[in-house]
């Protein structure tokens, strides 16, 4: 039978593996090595452990939050992110 044919399924390509994330460092590590160790938990730790440390100039550090988290920031919680920085 001319019509019939064969066919061999070609296995599908192996997706590429996702490159590591490249290791902290700078102000982004002195943040992470920083952040744990302040008197912080619940929302507050959780707010701290999604920023990033963008910049110190003198006393004034910025912050970066992620977007993700930013629904839980407030005032409060920008008061006690800056107690807990300045104990």
């Amino acid at each position: 039978d001319d019509l019939a044919s064969e066919h061999t399924a070609e296995p599908a390509p192996e997706p590429e593996a996702e490159p590591a994330a490249a290791p902290a460092t700078g102000l982004a590590l002195q943040w992470l090595e920083l952040f744990p160790k302040l008197p912080i938990s619940g929302m507050t730790g959780s707010i701290a452990a999604n920023c990033t440390l963008i910049s110190i100039e003198g006393d004034h550090w910025l912050l970066h939050l992620d977007p993700a988290h930013s629904a839980l920031f407030n005032a409060t919680q920008q008061r006690r992110l800056n107690d807990a920085l300045n104990q």
